[in-house]
């Protein structure tokens, strides 16, 4: 994961980052699933309840044509807080599919091999499942960071600059009080961009915006990894292979699923296109 350019963990203007302080916000945002393992992890439930199976092709439109477009002058960044929000619920239903799949295969992260040991079909998805999630977590990783990124891009280049507006975002996107993040990410990333963006709030306001035209300068050359263009890729990417993993993982019912498909899902090639995600695709 890229660093960004702050080299401490707090910028200590930020009151919001102080101890006990009683205008910490308790951001319900932020408040990212930590076992984002499928097959790998045991699942939380707390979130559940939250799942609301928006449509894959009302996400992919919301996404890709409203919010993040090709072109990044031309994103509607009015919807960026709720295209975050439904990428979010994208991924618990990710991780609430592969749950289930796994309920009804009778395994955990544990048994896996032993309970389809008789069945290479099953055990074979499973492998590669296993691969095809560790590529997603990291894809949805990245997606996390950098369209957070973008999004304190606009808001510091607004006009009028109200300073006011831009902490209320920024305590949205990298709040003071982490809860839990998705698993790829370390705390430390969510503090260091949140002081790195504190500290443009300070320049913008005290010395113009020149100042922050710089970094967005270093984050639009081609060597540097959130890219307006490989943000929006990683965006493409995960919502493609999201929505066919969730959909695969629906369909398996119990090792039957496997033995009444056998023909199809014995052949390695024919497996390998079904967990596109085993190709790490990011």
């Amino acid at each position: 994961m890229q660093e960004p350019a702050s080299s401490s963990y707090y910028e200590f203007r930020d009151r919001f980052m102080d101890a006990g302080n009683e205008r910490l916000l308790d951001i319900d945002f932020a408040n990212e699933t930590a076992n984002q393992g499928g097959l790998d992890d045991s699942q939380d439930t707390d979130h559940r309840s939250r799942l609301q199976g928006v449509p894959i092709e009302f996400i992919k439109s919301l996404c890709l044509e409203r919010a993040f477009p090709p072109n990044h002058e031309d994103a509607g960044f009015n919807l960026a807080l709720q295209a975050l929000d439904y990428l979010q619920d994208l991924e618990y239903t990710r991780c609430d599919a592969l749950q289930e799949a796994a309920n009804n295969l009778g395994i955990t992260k544990y048994n896996w091999r032993e309970v389809l040991a008789g069945n290479p079909s099953a055990l074979a998805w499973v492998n590669n499942a296993r691969q095809w999630n560790g590529g997603l977590e990291i894809c949805y990783a990245e997606l996390y960071v950098g369209l957070r990124i973008w999004i304190m891009v606009h808001e510091l280049r607004a006009t009028p600059f109200i300073r006011e507006n831009v902490l209320a975002v920024l305590n949205t996107l990298f709040p003071p009080n982490l809860q839990q993040l998705p698993s790829r990410i370390p705390p430390k990333v969510s503090h260091l961009y949140r002081a790195t963006f504190y500290q443009y709030v300070v320049l913008v306001e005290t010395s113009g915006i020149l100042v922050f035209d710089r970094y967005v300068d270093k984050l639009e050359m081609p060597g540097n990894k959130y890219t307006w263009t490989k943000v929006r890729a990683c965006v493409t990417d995960y919502i493609k292979l999201a929505g066919e993993m969730i959909k695969i993982a629906r369909e398996i019912y119990g090792v039957e699923y496997f033995e009444a498909r056998h023909s199809t899902l014995n052949d390695s090639h024919n497996t390998s296109s079904e967990c596109p995600g085993g190709q790490n695709s990011t």
